[in-house]
């Protein structure tokens, strides 16, 4: 199986610097990181052989508006739709499906961490805080 017609996951492109540019602009990954997270592509990475991430466990800061504002961006309509596309695009079949899911080792680790991420807000730290949000407004009401 491939993807739709016409969806890109990820380019990877590596410099002469030995940089490894994980997407660019159209890309369905791109589109997610960028709605849900407000992460800019490309991530960029270091290969000591051939496009595989060299370094994924150096650390990356969340990007302006902490877990608040990624909060207010990954549960909105537009994030899912993102993500939703990127999936379709990414984990087309079963081995790229159990890389999406980290359940298998790709080539882009960091890449990876910020789909785990965006889950486990979703699943974990999201879904508190807009529980928190709606107690509180509901105890203003009262």
């Amino acid at each position: 199986p491939v993807p739709a017609a016409g969806a890109r996951c990820l380019s990877v492109a590596k410099d002469r610097a030995g940089r490894v540019l994980y997407g660019a602009e159209g890309d369905a990954f791109c589109s997610f990181l960028d709605r849900c997270l407000g992460v800019p592509c490309p991530i960029q990475s270091v290969a000591t052989e051939g496009i595989e991430d060299a370094a994924p466990e150096a650390p990356f800061d969340l990007p302006a508006g902490g877990l608040e504002g990624i909060c207010a961006r990954a549960t909105g309509d537009e994030c899912a739709a993102a993500y939703a596309s990127a999936e379709g695009a990414c984990a087309y079949d079963d081995r790229s499906a159990r890389i999406w899911r980290g359940e298998a080792k790709g080539a882009c680790a960091k890449c990876q961490v910020w789909v785990g991420l965006y889950r486990r807000l979703q699943q974990e730290h999201c879904a508190e805080d807009a529980g928190l949000r709606l107690a509180a407004s509901v105890t203003a009401d009262l």
